[in-house]
This record gives C-alpha cells, sequence and structure tokens, in this order.
C-alpha cells in the first residue's frame, strides 16, 4: 500500500470508530453495545497493526541507512597494509578488521587471537605464520602461500581460501 492511500485507510478507520463510538452512546440494549463495541475494538486492532506496519518500515529504512554509513565509515577506515614486509611481527590479538594486507609477507608472524575478519590476504605469504584462535571469518585468502600456518581454532567461517594444492599445506 502506498503512503497516501495507507493516510486515506487509516483516516477512513478513524471515522467509522468515531461513527461507532457515538452509535454506542445511543443504543439502548446490551447486545447492541456488546456488538459496537467488539467493531470499535476489532476496528482499533486493525489500526494498531497499521501503525506497526509503517513503523516497522520507518524502523527497516532508519536500520538500512544506518547500515550504509556504517559501511562508509568502514571503508574509509580501510586498514591498506599491502606489499608490506611483516616477517616475524607480533601481531597478536591486533584488530586488523577489513584490513587489505594483499601480497604481504607475514612469513613466521605471530597472529594469535588476531582479529581478521573480512580482511584480504590475497597472495600473501603466511609460511610458519601463528593464526592459533585467529577470526578469519568472512576473509579473503585466495592464492595465499599456507605452509605449515597454525590454525589451530581458528575461526574460517565463511573464509574463502581459494589457493593452490601445493601453497595450502596447513
Amino acid at each position: 500500500m502506498e503512503l497516501e492511500d495507507t493516510k486515506k485507510f487509516e483516516n477512513t478507520l478513524h471515522d467509522k470508530i468515531q461513527e461507532l463510538e457515538i452509535e454506542l452512546e445511543d443504543s439502548n440494549t446490551d447486545r447492541e453495545k456488546e456488538v459496537l463495541v467488539n467493531q470499535i475494538d476489532t476496528l482499533k486492532c486493525v489500526l494498531g497493526h497499521l501503525f506497526n506496519l509503517k513503523y516497522d518500515k520507518q524502523v527497516r529504512a532508519i536500520d538500512i541507512a544506518d547500515a550504509n554509513q556504517q559501511a562508509k565509515r568502514r571503508r574509509k577506515k580501510l586498514v591498506k597494509i599491502q606489499d608490506a614486509d611483516l616477517r616475524y611481527a607480533n601481531l597478536t590479538n591486533t584488530d586488523l578488521r577489513d584490513a587489505d594486507l594483499g601480497s604481504a609477507d607475514m612469513r613466521n608472524a605471530d597472529l594469535r587471537y588476531t582479529d581478521l575478519t573480512n580482511a584480504r590476504l590475497e597472495s600473501s605469504n603466511l609460511t610458519n605464520a601463528v593464526l592459533d584462535s585467529a577470526i578469519l571469518a568472512n576473509s579473503f585468502i585466495s592464492n595465499a602461500d599456507l605452509i605449515n600456518v597454525d590454525l589451530n581454532y581458528a575461526d574460517l567461517i565463511n573464509a574463502d581460501l581459494e589457493c593452490h594444492i601445493n601453497k595450502c599445506i596447513a
């Protein structure tokens, strides 16, 4: 239903409720009053559902707008460490969410408990790296060297581990 149609329908319901309330005041029998009260309650219930639908749609629109703003802020904060020399680096418990570590040399790096959610590790060299308990959810690890990588207890949910067999000996 379009917004204009919704408003018309809402106004019609309000008008009908007012008519029924006037009838209720003028009614003589208990049975007639009971029927009118039920009709009024039903229309008020419909109005309540209509309000919830309108409100729910507004909340969803606000939620979508907030999510878009957060995504824009996140893109601005994107950590780019492409082609970095991080050999033997101690990055334990580091927040590297959304980081671009493409082609980084992280041989023998200590990445225990590091959050690499949504990180791009494309063509990175992680030979002998320690990723014990690291979070790699939704990360992109395409064509990376994963020789002798310690992935004990690592979170690899939805991680893209597309790589050559000879480079994926973990």
